[in-house]
């Protein structure tokens, strides 16, 4: 048990063998006089106790502020990560989660009480699952893998996706709030709704939602929507479409093919699918490109 009315500083020795490596628990549980931040970035230490052979392994790491931020970096491991991490201030600049994880089918499970501050949660490969709770707005980085993303928290939670299906997976993202949550693009090109003549330019995010029943649940149904949705002109480029029906919304990387005016179920990949009905003007509300 970690001192709950100091600085805890732990010293890491190097694991010499497999009983060293299978399996560890860290817990950290404040009393309310704790101000200071909780650092865990010595996790990814060279030479540290977790070694090579215990980063493969994987860990559980449970940790709780008072007051203090906490800042988690396993971005130098490959085995499963279960995180839970819970900040309880309330002040504007207390308790921001920054947690980052690597390539492991991690399972990260934050809340934190404050609302003035933006935490931040990225995985990277595996198949990941994240959930927010509490106050803070975070912003969610899953990453390759086909992770589960649940937003949670009150705060304006923001899911990022990256700029290729490959780099994306297919992200299954619940509790998804249409009026606030933000879906995020780097891809920096512009939002396009799916109305009149149009010609596929790349990295253009277009939108098409108010469909009928199961008309955004599978390939074909999108790719067969969002060709009456508009008069095509084909190009050479790769874009994104999202589409939603009466109860889920779905989000595709497309490759056009020049030649061939229209969406065709080949040329779509899914990369994500959110609960939310929205229309055309509410996915363009839910959507900020970067």
């Amino acid at each position: 048990m970690l001192a709950t009315n100091t600085t805890n500083t732990i010293a890491l020795a190097t694991a010499t063998g497999t009983a060293d490596v299978l399996g560890l628990t860290l817990e950290n549980l404040t009393a309310a006089a704790v101000a200071a931040p909780i650092d865990v970035t010595v996790l990814t230490a060279t030479g540290g106790f977790f070694d090579a052979a215990f980063k493969a392994t994987g860990v559980d790491l449970t940790t709780t502020a008072a007051k203090g931020n906490i800042t988690i970096d396993m971005t130098s491991f490959t085995g499963a990560a279960k995180i839970a991490a819970t900040t309880a201030g309330t002040g504007v600049a207390e308790g921001k989660l920054d947690i980052q994880t690597g390539t492991g089918a991690d399972t990260i499970t934050v809340s934190a009480a404050a609302a003035g501050v933006d935490g931040v949660i990225k995985t990277f490969a595996g198949n990941d699952k994240i959930t927010t709770t509490g106050a803070e707005a975070f912003a969610i980085t899953a990453g390759a893998g086909n992770d589960t993303i649940v937003p949670d928290s009150t705060g304006v939670n923001t899911v990022v996706f990256e700029n290729t299906a490959a780099l994306n997976g297919v992200g299954t993202i619940t509790g998804f709030l249409k009026t606030a949550d933000i879906i995020n693009w780097v891809q920096g090109a512009s939002e396009v709704a799916v109305t009149g003549a149009l010609t596929t330019t790349a990295n253009a995010f277009y939108q098409l939602g108010g469909l009928t029943a199961d008309k955004a649940d599978t390939a074909a149904a999108v790719a067969t929507a969002v060709t009456a949705g508009a008069t095509w002109n084909a190009a050479a480029a790769t874009a994104w479409i999202a589409a939603s029906d009466d109860n889920s919304t779905a989000i595709y990387e497309w490759t056009d093919v020049a030649g061939t005016a229209g969406v065709q179920e080949s040329e779509i990949t899914l990369v994500g699918t959110i609960d939310a009905a929205m229309t055309s003007a509410e996915l363009a509300t839910a959507t900020s490109i970067v």
